[in-house]
């Protein structure tokens, strides 16, 4: 059976119709898919951004942290000399004193002994 020229033509308007509709189709799956990628630019820059500023932040406050520390590190030294200071200055003393108590005992031995020499 010989197709009409009236059925070729609508079978052709509906073959178009039909890729009209598909390119339409193709077209806004083509600007969704911009659009996903454009805000997913648009997020990574933000989060990227937001990671600078944190790590800023977090820097400066280490640095503020560590500086603190090397202060206190600083002043306790100062104490230990301080005290190490004062400690070799007690023990002096006191080795002094002890000192003169074993002279004063080797003196009062050598006058025991030659009052026990005398006995």
């Amino acid at each position: 059976m010989p197709f009409s020229w009236s059925s070729i033509i609508i079978i052709s308007m509906s073959c178009q119709f039909q890729i009209s509709k598909r390119n339409d189709s193709i077209r806004k799956l083509k600007n969704n898919i911009f659009s996903v990628e454009k805000t997913a630019e648009a997020q990574n820059h933000r989060v990227i951004t937001e990671a600078a500023r944190l790590e800023s932040s977090e820097l400066k406050s280490s640095d503020a942290k560590k500086s603190k520390l090397q202060q206190e590190i600083i002043e306790l030294k100062k104490s230990v000399e301080s005290e190490t200071q004062v400690h070799r200055e007690s023990e002096l003393s006191l080795r002094k004193v002890c000192i003169k108590h074993v002279h004063s005992m080797c003196s009062n031995l050598k006058l025991f002994k030659r009052v026990l020499t005398e006995c």
